[in-house]
């Protein structure tokens, strides 16, 4: 079975849970920086520019909802990787 999109549509972008739109189905992307989880969401809808897409590695500060066929939403997460912690006998390195 084939599910084609027919509309999708920027809804809100929320930093607390109690921006969030109200309650629908939802598909989170969800991933390190920069690795093309616009690009897919751009993708799956057929258009180019409905998710911003940038070069800059963590752009995304927000969870971005985007409405499809007004029955369930897209929901793209930004996710934060803390750098390797080094074990050194000094400490230099360890956060």
């Amino acid at each position: 079975m084939t599910y084609r999109i027919r509309q999708a549509r920027f809804i809100k972008a929320i930093v607390r849970a109690e921006q969030a739109p109200p309650a629908k189905p939802t598909a989170v992307f969800a991933g390190r920086s920069n690795v093309g989880k616009s690009s897919l969401i751009n993708r799956l809808v057929g258009e180019k520019t409905l998710a911003r897409t940038s070069s800059t590695p963590g752009r995304t500060q927000e969870i971005i909802f985007f409405d499809i066929d007004d029955r369930w939403y897209f929901a793209d997460l930004p996710v934060t990787v803390t750098p390797k912690r080094r074990n050194r006998s000094d400490g230099a390195g360890v956060r």
